[in-house]
């Protein structure tokens, strides 16, 4: 399943990574000094487009205005390569919102994904498969992802506190031992998450670690 938001946040990551690792101008392969890509190669495979290679030979090519050289740019998604030749590719609509990913396998009938919106937002309303299976998205009044319901009509639903968009509970559409399958989610002051937990009270503790050179010791 491809959230549009998912894409977005990829292309936005990977741009402000090119901008920071740019220390010239120059067709030749930029490497990346904070490891999140290997290479970035400018206007490859063709004028426009942008390369970024990892190590495991899978490629992210991008599409963008001037992205080498202006900054605050945002990179489109054109699509992804592995090194085997198998590829994603992503097409957009008018108001550059991801509207279709297919693939090369050529596998008949199979069409690839397709996405539509809330109106004219940037809010995925659904997410069909090429055999017309559908997630459909719904949202609350703060724009936070209020529900999915999954192409066997099983609804998951999602809280937040009032007016905050920090996810408070994720609940599952299965059972257990009567219980809803959910998980909890409580944060530190920062809105950093603190615990997560299931229905059953079970959960995690994320603590926030730090050193202290005087006692020697790592403490929370």
């Amino acid at each position: 399943m491809v959230r549009n938001h998912t894409v977005a946040a990829c292309s936005e990551v990977y741009n402000k990574s090119i901008i920071d690792s740019l220390t010239r101008l120059s067709e030749e392969p930029v490497y990346s000094t904070s490891l999140i890509f290997n290479t970035l190669q400018l206007n490859a495979p063709a004028a426009g487009q942008y390369t970024l290679s990892f190590r495991n030979g899978t490629k992210y090519v991008f599409s963008g205005s001037n992205l080498h050289s202006t900054i605050n740019q945002t990179a489109r998604l054109d699509f992804i390569e592995d090194p085997y030749g198998n590829k994603l590719t992503m097409s957009y609509d008018g108001n550059a919102r991801l509207q279709t990913v297919s693939d090369n396998l050529g596998i008949a009938g199979r069409t690839g994904l397709s996405l539509t919106y809330h109106g004219t937002s940037q809010h995925i309303h659904t997410v069909k498969d090429w055999t017309n299976r559908t997630w459909t998205y719904q949202y609350d009044a703060n724009v936070n992802l209020d529900s999915i319901t999954n192409p066997l009509n099983q609804l998951t639903d999602y809280s937040y506190p009032a007016d905050s968009h920090l996810l408070h509970e994720m609940i599952k559409p299965q059972d257990r031992n009567g219980q809803k399958a959910k998980t909890a989610f409580t944060y530190y002051r920062n809105n950093k998450a603190f615990t997560n937990a299931n229905a059953f009270g079970q959960g995690e503790t994320e603590g926030i670690w730090c050193w202290n050179s005087s006692w020697n010791s790592f403490v929370i």
